[in-house]
């Protein structure tokens, strides 16, 4: 964050408030917010004159900015997009989400496990997960870091590495070859 935008920032919440600080707060202020990215912290900054009785302290600052955070998606987009990814690889295919909350979520549950679940145990289970894991990710985004998500296997991908075929070859492709010689014969 450039230092003429967090003076901006810090003009307009001294007027609102009608505050006088001293520079070494100023500085303090900077040293907690800065890695905050420009936009969310103006959006933030914005909020908390809307909202705030008094002048924010760089805690809250930092709550509303995750709070506003828009690219999160919701707990119902999270569960379509499992449900979407279900239909669509199965237990058997390594899954790919739209969203990284997604990936956690079923990283954490397993995906084996969710591909097995009814609808009311995934629907309870992803609503149990879904806050927690949505705070990780709003959290990493305010600090800048990446949201961590390992690569999920299906069967077919687990079952190769566990027989050794890391190659062209693969269980799947061997069962589709014996599939096609069943049906023409």
């Amino acid at each position: 964050m450039q230092h003429h935008d967090f003076a901006e920032m810090i003009g307009v919440l001294l007027s609102a408030y009608g505050k006088q600080v001293d520079e070494k707060r100023i500085k303090v202020y900077y040293e907690y917010l800065s890695d905050i990215p420009t936009d969310t912290l103006k959006n933030a900054v914005n909020t908390a004159v809307r909202t705030e009785e008094f002048f924010p302290s760089i805690a809250t600052l930092r709550r509303i900015a995750v709070e506003n955070l828009n690219d999160v998606p919701s707990e119902a987009e999270v569960m379509a997009d499992l449900r979407q990814t279900i239909s669509k690889y199965g237990i058997y295919e390594s899954p790919k989400f739209q969203h990284d909350i997604t990936h956690a979520i079923a990283e954490e549950i397993g995906w084996n496990t969710i591909c097995n679940m009814n609808e009311n145990k995934l629907s309870d289970t992803i609503h149990f997960r879904y806050k927690p894991i949505a705070h990780q990710y709003k959290q990493a985004k305010i600090d800048g870091r990446e949201f961590p998500t390992t690569r999920l296997q299906g069967l077919y991908e687990m079952n190769n590495k566990r027989i050794g075929h890391t190659g062209a070859v693969s269980l799947k492709t061997n069962v589709e070859k014996i599939t096609k010689r069943v049906d023409h014969e």
